[in-house]
């Protein structure tokens, strides 16, 4: 019997086989591949954003509250901006992973609203010269473009959040009782 199944396939499902939480991190390395580099900002920060609601749901007491905080229309957590600032403050992101996030939202934000935006405009790379998590620091400073600067650090910033909500959820918060 032959076996017609692509080899490439078979290695990410025994990648999430063997790490189940990067279920949803695959399949989206092959988005950002397909993407331009505006798409690259846009979809992972989409994705950062998402991380991070999941880490903050994690933490805090399960309840209907808690969701309405973060999820539907008007919610005060709703936003990415409060997302981030939210996880920072509870403790659920480093400072080193702070600064990165808000460093992408900038980039991310600058795609979104000047649509003549070019990733060889030199706002852009002043921007991505700022994110300290990109394979520049290994070195490669004169090989490596804007977009590949974005693209390295934003896989590194999602890498380091993908598992964080399950992290998160062994310190979650329970509801006490207060003397008075």
């Amino acid at each position: 019997m032959e076996n017609n199944e692509n080899p490439k396939s078979l290695k990410k499902i025994d990648l999430i086989n063997e790490y189940p939480h990067l279920k949803d991190f695959i399949p989206l390395l092959d988005k950002l591949n397909a993407e331009s580099p505006r798409g690259v900002a846009l979809l992972s920060c989409s994705y950062i954003d998402e991380l991070l609601k999941n880490a903050i749901l994690a933490f805090l007491i399960d309840s209907e509250e808690s969701k309405k905080l973060l999820e539907g229309f008007n919610a005060p957590l709703g936003t990415f901006s409060s997302r981030i600032a939210m996880a920072y403050s509870l403790g659920l992101t480093t400072e080193k992973e702070h600064k990165e996030i808000l460093n992408l939202k900038k980039i991310r934000n600058a795609c979104a609203h000047d649509f003549k935006l070019s990733f060889d405009d030199q706002k852009i790379k002043d921007l991505c010269n700022n994110l300290e998590y990109s394979i520049k620091s290994s070195g490669l400073e004169n090989v490596m473009t804007s977009a590949n600067q974005l693209t390295s650090s934003a896989v590194m910033v999602i890498l380091n959040l993908v598992n964080r909500a399950h992290y998160v959820g062994k310190k979650k918060l329970t509801r006490q009782e207060w003397t008075y």
